[in-house]
């Protein structure tokens, strides 16, 4: 599979001159080239040539992987040395990858996006963890995601926080409940919740 993360330089000088001397030719290459380029542009500002759908070169995309056969061997090199990735469903999974690579530097390495972020982004990031738990994740994708400290458990990952800042409350001595009330409710409602559920399991649960 040709899933990979692309460490591509810019299109060399050299190339582009040739590129223009195969393609001055008629209209229609004058035409691929002009589109051609503006994915060069999208490369050298995004650091990748995975085209999202809503994109303006989506449907360019799109024709040049259904007419693959019949691309001339330059127009196919050039387009791989930007990266371009000619299956269309890995191309689809690496521009998700993109964004999430994108959110986590934004938000101090965080995964978890949400819903009101990027809707479709979050329900990607959903699949990944569903296909994962299913034992349906690709090897190598799953290796892309652990490389930026993707949380495949959510809810255990919370409830370490959550024990954390209790840990460290304590250490502190920073008070009763009634003080975690006035200061944190939120780790309150956690601590009361947990003690709920550790005496429903010793069978000491209130009527």
């Amino acid at each position: 599979m040709g899933v990979m993360v692309m460490r591509l330089s810019a299109v060399s000088t050299r190339s582009d001159r040739v590129a223009r001397c195969l393609f001055s030719s008629n209209s229609s290459s004058n035409d691929w080239m002009t589109m051609y380029n503006k994915l060069v542009n999208f490369r050298s500002e995004n650091g990748h040539a995975y085209v999202p759908s809503n994109h303006p070169l989506a449907d360019w995309s799109k024709s040049v992987r259904k007419t693959k056969q019949s691309l001339g061997k330059s127009q196919k090199v050039l387009l791989e040395n930007v990266g371009f990735e000619w299956k269309a469903r890995d191309a689809l999974w690496m521009g998700r990858y993109h964004e999430l690579l994108a959110y986590s530097r934004d938000y101090d390495g965080d995964t978890q996006v949400p819903r009101s972020y990027n809707e479709k982004l979050h329900w990607w990031v959903v699949t990944q963890r569903r296909k994962m738990r299913a034992g349906h994740m690709d090897k190598q994708k799953e290796d892309l995601l652990n490389e930026i400290g993707f949380v495949w458990e959510p809810h255990n990952d919370q409830w370490e926080e959550k024990f954390e800042q209790l840990r460290k409350w304590n250490a502190e001595g920073l008070g009763d409940e009634n003080s975690m009330a006035r200061e944190d409710p939120q780790l309150l409602v956690w601590c009361l919740t947990q003690r709920k559920a550790y005496r429903v399991r010793q069978g000491t649960a209130p009527e």
